[in-house]
């Protein structure tokens, strides 16, 4: 009794996970975000993005974020148009060599770092301006 509940269970069971996924799958609510990938020449690299208030002092490079690099990156740093001054970024690595040159960036502008060589490992993000809280986006 208990092999034939079984045999007639399992099949029930398996089919039932397969079409749980699927119905995932067609969600409306799992949507593909282009802005994360860039598809160059069949070549797919998955892109990260930061944003935040940070503290920034004029006589010292404070730290914003990290992350590891794996791919060839060219970031993006926006000083939000609500910031009062201009901002310095640069980029360096676990060593502490610049990896990205500092540039600076006006209020409400975008500019892109230098190219960051792929598997350079972890990059920190550093930024200095007028004494003062700011609003940066990093991508």
């Amino acid at each position: 009794m208990k092999k034939k509940l079984l045999k007639i269970l399992l099949p029930v069971f398996v089919l039932s996970s397969i079409s749980t996924v699927s119905i995932y799958a067609s969600d409306n609510n799992l949507k593909f975000n282009e802005s994360e990938l860039t598809i160059s020449q069949n070549n797919i690299q998955p892109r990260w993005s930061w944003s935040g208030n940070v503290y920034l002092d004029n006589n010292n490079y404070c730290n914003i974020t990290t992350y590891n690099n794996f791919w060839r990156d060219s970031p993006k740093v926006t000083n939000d148009a609500s910031n009062q001054n201009s901002i310095t970024v640069r980029a360096i690595n676990e060593s502490g060599e610049v990896v990205a040159s500092a540039v600076t960036v006006k209020p409400g502008q975008t500019v892109k770092l230098d190219q960051i060589k792929a598997l350079e490992g972890k990059i920190t993000f550093q930024a200095k301006g007028i004494n003062g809280y700011y609003r940066i986006s990093l991508t």
